[in-house]
């Protein structure tokens, strides 16, 4: 699931990095040349966020004494001793892609309440980034 997610985050941010006018055209949000720069940021965001996940969860495979949140909290040398205190790669990654896709969500609300984001992109946005968080967490803790 996690590969699933950070495949995905990736494939969205090359979308928006590469091609800004037609992720607008997707969301139904007018673009303009000056938001290109932000549609290449949310994308650049997104694709470090996807590698981050990935490059965790295959450092965690590889390495037999890095604590994933696979085994949880069990390491190679006490496999029945649990670390609460250390955070593994990809718990850090996965909690990273948690928070930046909450803001998002409250991005959307805030947006849209204040009259800068109409209705129909607000709504696939923020569902968007709270199906996002949805999988970050439970990818998080199961």
């Amino acid at each position: 699931m996690q590969s699933f997610l950070a495949f995905t985050r990736m494939a969205i941010g090359l979308g928006f990095l590469t091609a800004p006018h037609t992720s607008a055209t997707l969301f139904r949000i007018p673009f303009t040349t000056g938001a290109a720069i932000a549609w290449r940021m949310v994308g650049t965001r997104d694709i470090i966020i996807g590698a981050l996940l990935y490059t965790a969860r295959r450092s965690a495979a590889s390495d037999p004494k890095v604590t994933d949140s696979s085994d949880h909290g069990k390491t190679a040398s006490s496999p029945h001793k649990r670390d609460n205190r250390a955070w593994s790669f990809t718990q850090r990654a996965l909690l990273a892609g948690v928070v930046c896709d909450a803001v998002d969500v409250l991005t959307c609300l805030w947006c849209y309440l204040d009259g800068s984001l109409p209705l129909t992109p607000a709504l696939l946005f923020g569902a968007g980034a709270s199906l996002a968080v949805d999988l970050g967490v439970y990818c998080l803790y199961f």
